[in-house]
């Protein structure tokens, strides 16, 4: 296996890792709006910044408390697929949705009720993630010369 071949692979297992993440957090997403809903209240609300140097992302974290047939619950997960991003204007935008103490709406598996989510759906982040990695995997499968 020669040079181009070797990151054909590795750029191959790239994309196909991410594309699983995305169709994973797709599917989720999608399910996540026909769960049953509950009021919760956040109980934390910040920003973390990367550590990195040379490329900073910023990740909005939120904590919410919510009860389900009496039993209480402690989330975090803002929406499927999301997570740090380059723009601070973005996550300082989703922070501001969830300000400590407001009330928010809870979507919870109707099985699992610990696994909760403030928004079900599918972002846009999440279909330009689908978009790189579909481009990662082709130039994988080009340099690996199966196209």
């Amino acid at each position: 296996m020669n040079s181009d071949q070797t990151g054909g692979a590795i750029l191959l297992a790239i994309g196909t890792g991410g594309l699983a993440y995305c169709a994973w957090a797709a599917f989720e997403g999608i399910k996540a709006m026909r769960w049953p809903r509950v009021k919760g209240r956040i109980t934390s609300a910040t920003m973390e910044e990367s550590p990195s140097s040379r490329l900073r992302t910023w990740e909005p974290k939120v904590t919410y408390a919510y009860d389900v047939t009496g039993t209480p619950h402690t989330g975090s997960r803002i929406s499927f697929g999301d997570g740090s991003t380059y723009s601070l204007t973005l996550a300082e935008a989703t922070l501001h949705r969830y300000p400590l103490g407001r009330y928010v709406t809870v979507f919870y598996h109707p099985v699992d009720p610990s696994r909760s989510v403030l928004e079900p759906c599918v972002r846009g982040a999440l279909l330009l993630s689908v978009a790189l990695f579909t481009l990662t995997v082709l130039v994988g499968l080009d340099l690996l010369r199966w196209l």
